[in-house]
């Protein structure tokens, strides 16, 4: 071997040996590197590289925050001399056969960009375009989870990427995977956090046995406590007395994996001041799926209970304004209208018996005004009890749908099942709001269902009345119903809410439809829901749910 040879040899020893230290030290840089200088450290990397390996071309590309299906270009080092890229590049524009390549994790090495694949002619126009004629590109990963980016490099001549290169050069893929990976984590562990201290709602964490572990400014706000003075000590510190044992019900639901969504209830503050609040609360779990703790948020709804207590208020005061004038417009029909009707039917019958010299068409005329009389008699007779029902104010709600049941199905040609079972008496706003509905259903019923036979129970059930109307007709999208708000499900809505009771329907499509309502026999009457039924509950009972919905 000549000295020549030798010095060249010696010479590519040497260059060696100071890419593997400088390699060494860059990857020693970006061990705990803090996320604000990692684009920094990023970018001074791929220069250093870039000039050690006299290669013209580096990029880093990552999924977009604003996009997260897109791969842009977020750092990157280009000799001066070559062409400058767009500011916001995105992979898949100029590299689509690379994209696809590096999302499977394969290793991109073209020591000619020319002889790429024919499916590759969109990347080869691109590394054309930006004078790039040999690459190397590496898939940006951690721990085999899904791809995060690249790390690219290119050269403006052809260049033989040996194998030693290639794991020298995939080990700053890791570094900079790993770093990168760190950051996303921090960045989104600190934006969670800012969220959390910022937010309006109480935001804590507790163990399993109910022990605070954390404890966000909001909760602070709302309950008056500071972080230190309840991390540690049980949530039942919040508990009024009276709600002292639902605690246990609660974590045992959680324990069993449920998770307790805009639960309303009532807390105390620090000061002693009792406020209502919407609970959510879920599992924490571990990577076995162990339950470790529970999370939860609460916001303050007291301002909202007033509201609607207020809104119940006037809601009662319109129904029983309505009921004020359903009642006189009857006594009307009944004493007046109905009772002149009477009268003109008698004369009119008189007319007809005592005048024997009438013409034949006269009679006929005056035989047709005395039917269409009694007809209208009837009818108004009919519409006096529907707007009041007599019956229900003095014999009670068991006759008076009874004897509703009966007149309607008579006058629509209907079936009416009626049955009931221990109906004890009830207050007279139960009973008229079940008489209500009642009537709302069997007219949705007789107007909808396509059906002659219906079925009503009324029963008592666990301290309730329980009402029961069902037919097998065709059903209707109770969704669509609702988001309609049609002024017949809204009234049955409003009225079982203000005796605290619940509404559920279900329906199926040519399956028929079934109509529940509950209403507690101790029913606090003035209890609040918005357009939903809700009534007054403590943590040992489910929540109800209002109107539930079964669509099939």
């Amino acid at each position: 071997m000549d000295a020549r040879s030798q010095s060249g040899r010696l010479a590519d020893v040497e260059q060696s040996l100071h890419f593997e230290m400088l390699l060494a030290d860059l990857c020693a840089q970006f061990v705990n590197v803090a996320p604000n200088d990692l684009d920094s450290k990023i970018e001074n990397a791929q220069r250093l590289i870039c000039e050690s390996l006299r290669v013209n071309h580096s990029s880093v590309w990552q999924f977009s925050e604003d996009n997260p299906d897109l791969l842009v270009l977020t750092h990157a080092y280009r000799d001066s001399e070559l062409k400058p890229l767009p500011s916001r590049s995105i992979l898949k524009e100029y590299f689509p056969w690379g994209q696809s390549k590096l999302l499977n994790r394969e290793i991109i090495c073209l020591p000619n960009t020319a002889k790429a694949p024919r499916n590759a002619a969109t990347d080869m126009e691109s590394w054309r375009q930006y004078g790039i004629r040999s690459t190397l590109a590496f898939p940006l990963s951690v721990g085999g989870r899904a791809v995060i980016g690249a790390l690219a490099f290119g050269s403006t001549e052809e260049r033989d990427w040996s194998d030693p290169l290639q794991r020298r050069l995939q080990i700053l893929a890791l570094v900079f995977s790993q770093a990168l990976d760190r950051k996303v984590a921090e960045t989104a562990s600190f934006r969670q956090a800012a969220i959390i201290e910022s937010s309006d709602d109480a935001i804590f964490s507790k163990t399993p046995d109910g022990v605070i572990v954390s404890w966000n400014k909001g909760a602070q706000r709302i309950y008056g406590y500071t972080e230190a003075e309840v991390v540690g000590k049980p949530i039942t510190i919040l508990f009024p007395p009276e709600l002292l044992n639902g605690e246990n019900n609660i974590l045992e639901r959680l324990r069993a994996g449920e998770h307790i969504d805009h639960y309303e209830t009532v807390r105390v503050t620090k000061a002693g001041q009792r406020i209502n609040i919407s609970l959510t609360i879920s599992p924490i779990t571990d990577s076995n799926g162990k339950t470790v703790g529970f999370s939860g948020i609460a916001r303050e709804i007291t301002e909202r209970k007033r509201a609607e207590e207020a809104l119940s208020d006037m809601t009662r005061r319109l129904i029983e304004a309505q009921e004020r004038e359903r009642a006189r417009i009857a006594r009307e029909l009944h004493d007046d209208i109905n009772q002149r009707l009477a009268l003109l039917a008698i004369e009119l019958n008189q007319l007809r018996n005592q005048r024997k010299d009438l013409p034949p068409e006269v009679r006929r005329r005056v035989h047709e005004l005395l039917k269409q009389t009694s007809e209208i008699a009837t009818d108004v007779q009919t519409l006096s009890h529907e707007l009041h029902s007599s019956k229900l104010d003095y014999l009670g709600v068991v006759q008076a749908m009874t004897s509703w049941c009966k007149e309607f199905g008579e006058r629509q040609e209907l079936e009416i099942d009626f049955k009931n079972h221990d109906v004890p008496k009830v207050a007279q706003e139960i009973s008229l709001c079940l008489f209500r509905v009642l009537q709302e259903a069997l007219n949705n019923a007789a107007k909808h269902s396509g059906v002659k036979r219906i079925e009503v129970q009324l029963q008592k059930q666990l301290g309730e009345i329980h009402l029961i109307v069902s037919d097998s007709g065709k059903g209707f999208d109770i969704e669509a119903a609702t988001q309609s708000r049609g002024i017949g499900l809204t009234s049955m809505q409003e009225r079982v809410r203000l005796v605290g009771g619940t509404i559920a329907i279900e329906s199926k499509l040519m399956g028929g439809t079934t109509i529940h309502v509950r209403v507690p026999l101790d029913s606090k009457h003035g209890s609040t829901g918005g357009c939903v039924v809700v009534r007054a509950i403590d943590e040992n009972s489910i929540p109800p749910q209002g109107i539930s919905h079964k669509l099939t």
